[in-house]
């Protein structure tokens, strides 16, 4: 059953607002119970169609016409109907109605509608308004690098926090409980857990948890764009997701890892070789099975 069902059974009231609440996303809830309220307070006098239906047919008969009487019952639900589209207009120019998913070892650059520039790396996901111009602000699941038109404010907003600029350029990197921002040029705030933090050019933070942590970075762009991931004191867990999205593979690996910091890097163009640069300096051992990879000490 898709959104607009969900929608429909909820505003019938065939269906409670606590289960719409779990099959819409937070955003959408909201925006539809203010809708749902409004509508359900909008009606037609039935008094002034019943007198207008009197006067037709006055007329009518006079004129030697045999009237047929209407079925008006469905008339109240016009206003409602023209509201519903106007205002689920107005969510899909407002809201984030545009999506771009990114595949398995792929990364996609596009130009946005202020003509900024994205480029998502391998299983990421953006999504923004129709009316992006007007309100720059999109969300991010995963790793993208953004080069932003000067303008007004321009907000990339995530699970772990968000990043606010006005023209620069910089990358993202959120992962569950993971969050880092490298800044390359300009100037950009980080706010996660509720701490606001300036970086400008050359300087990244990341925020492991309850973490974080501002350091110098040494180069213009991101690294993940020239072929090779690169980590910096970074949870073993989020080093492992990258290489699954990078390969398209499914990784185990022994659970007391999964919060070790790991710093090197891998390749783009060879799963083994991979493989063999987060594994070796761990002292670990791997076994590939289609695609399926198994760790061991």
């Amino acid at each position: 059953m898709d959104i607009n069902e969900n929608i429909l059974k909820w505003f019938n009231g065939e269906i409670t607002d606590e289960t719409a609440q779990q099959l819409l996303a937070a955003e959408e809830f909201e925006f539809y119970k203010k809708l749902k309220e409004r509508t359900g307070r909008l009606a037609l006098s039935p008094a002034d169609l019943e007198a207008n239906y009197k006067q037709i047919q006055h007329k009518k008969s006079k004129k030697g016409i045999i009237p047929l009487r209407p079925k008006t019952r469905w008339l109240p639900y016009v206003g409602i109907a023209a509201s519903l589209a106007l205002l689920f207009g107005l969510y899909q120019v407002f809201f984030y109605s545009q999506h771009l998913q990114t595949g398995v070892a792929t990364t996609e650059t596009l130009a946005l509608p202020d003509h900024s520039i994205v480029t998502l790396d391998a299983g990421s996901e953006i999504s923004y308004a129709n009316a992006f111009t007007l309100n720059r602000k999109l969300k991010l699941n995963g790793t993208a690098y953004f080069e932003v038109q000067k303008g007004k404010t321009f907000t990339v907003c995530t699970e772990q926090g968000s990043v606010t600029v006005l023209g620069t350029k910089f990358d993202v990197i959120s992962a569950p409980n993971y969050f880092q921002v490298n800044c390359y040029e300009g100037k950009v705030e980080v706010n996660t857990k509720g701490k606001k933090t300036i970086l400008t050019a050359e300087t990244s933070l990341t925020a492991n948890g309850l973490h974080q942590k501002k350091v110098d970075i040494h180069h213009t762009t991101p690294q993940w764009m020239s072929g090779k991931t690169v980590f910096e004191s970074t949870p073993y867990s989020v080093v492992i997701q990258s290489l699954e999205k990078r390969f398209g593979v499914s990784i185990t690996f022994p659970e007391h890892y999964k919060n070790g910091l790991f710093t090197g890097g891998f390749p783009h163009d060879n799963l083994d070789k991979a493989l063999q640069a987060v594994t070796l300096p761990l002292n670990l051992n791997y076994t590939i099975n289609n695609k399926n990879v198994n760790l061991q000490p």
